[in-house]
């Protein structure tokens, strides 16, 4: 994503967290779309409804988690918005630059983020 102009870093479990403005949603989803094609990932299946309902969950449990850590965030999307975007939302689009940096690896064993494919089932 990086080299896609998107300022992005990656986390222990080889995820990749990207600070997104929401004016530029649009954009970042073509360049993300972009890259998953790049890298043989643009065919994985589109998560269940059910998936997203506990994928949303567990965003909201990390916001929680991450409010607890003292970061300030900006209210969640709800959960309709959630689901039509298709999981499109994490806490960790808002967190600063600097906790994206330093000690970023510590921050998401204690707040860890999920994904729709590690709620599957």
């Amino acid at each position: 994503m990086s080299d896609l102009g998107w300022d992005s870093v990656r986390d222990a479990d080889g995820g990749v967290i990207t600070s997104i403005p929401s004016e530029q949603r649009s954009a970042y989803t073509a360049a993300r779309d972009q890259c998953l094609e790049l890298i043989g990932a643009s065919d994985r299946p589109v998560p269940t409804a059910g998936q997203l309902k506990r994928l949303y969950e567990a965003q909201l449990d990390t916001r929680d988690c991450l409010l607890r850590e003292g970061f300030s965030l900006p209210e969640p999307p709800s959960e309709q918005v959630f689901l039509e975007s298709v999981g499109a939302w994490s806490p960790y689009i808002a967190l600063p630059d600097t906790a994206l940096s330093s000690g970023f690896d510590e921050l998401m064993k204690r707040c860890p983020q999920p994904s729709a494919e590690s709620l599957a089932g």
